[in-house]
């Protein structure tokens, strides 16, 4: 999930602005001991994430999310992302016409529902977590992607998946390789693919098994871009 969202973030909107480096701390959460055993995820509940990038300071966004439970101990999560429009821009006259290019360039579909209001775009957001807390579906800013078994969220040593992703009415499939280790409620995990990218996340987890706070660090352009979450 987390992966998908930083690298589409400088794809959906071009915005400039001046280098800095995300300032608050990953606070530490759950231990590996402690996510060992699945942890119930209550519906009902809303979360939100702020999200600030180190190549951009004028970058403002807001991941809200709501649970819902499902059959099999499942837990769904639906929102949105709510992304500022770069400072002293206007709302577009075309705005509605602007909005589903976006939805057709980020999902393939300009029906998705990515809406302008007043000066920020909304952008829809879903993923499906199973009862140990790794993803098996993803919706978020990108074509609605699967994973199979899963994301390997959480899962200690090295951990493999497959991304499957629906685009231009065919499945497209990516392996990905993760090593993940935990210190102190501190998670650290490195992303290798099947297409040769790399990345490396810093995170932690809250008492429901949910993501905390996390650093993402990332390329892109030739350039290393930090994306921070901070839950509020």
């Amino acid at each position: 999930m987390m992966r998908l969202l930083a690298a589409a973030l400088t794809a959906t909107l071009l915005l400039s602005g001046c280098v800095t480096t995300p300032t608050a701390s990953i606070r530490p959460g759950l231990t590996a001991a402690q996510v060992a055993n699945p942890i119930p995820k209550p519906g009902g509940l809303t979360y939100r994430w702020v999200l600030t990038r180190s190549d951009d300071a004028d970058f403002q966004a807001v991941m809200r999310l709501r649970s819902t439970r499902l059959s099999g101990g499942r837990t769904r999560y639906d929102g949105a992302v709510s992304i500022a429009l770069p400072p002293g821009a206007d709302l577009p006259a075309n705005a509605n016409e602007i909005s589903r290019q976006i939805a057709d360039r980020v999902f393939g579909d300009p029906n998705a529902g990515v809406r302008f209001r007043d000066d920020r775009i909304e952008i829809p957001a879903s993923f499906t977590m199973i009862p140990q807390g790794q993803m098996t579906a993803v919706r978020l800013l990108a074509a609605a992607t699967r994973h199979q078994p899963h994301d390997c969220f959480a899962v200690l040593g090295t951990c493999s998946y497959t991304n499957i992703t629906r685009l231009g009415g065919r499945d497209v499939r990516s392996r990905v390789d993760v090593t993940t280790t935990e210190t102190d409620g501190i998670w650290r995990a490195n992303f290798r693919s099947s297409r040769g990218d790399t990345s490396r996340q810093v995170y932690s987890i809250d008492q429901n098994g949910v993501l905390l706070d996390a650093l993402l660090f990332d390329r892109e352009d030739g350039r290393s871009v930090v994306t921070k979450f901070q839950r509020q």
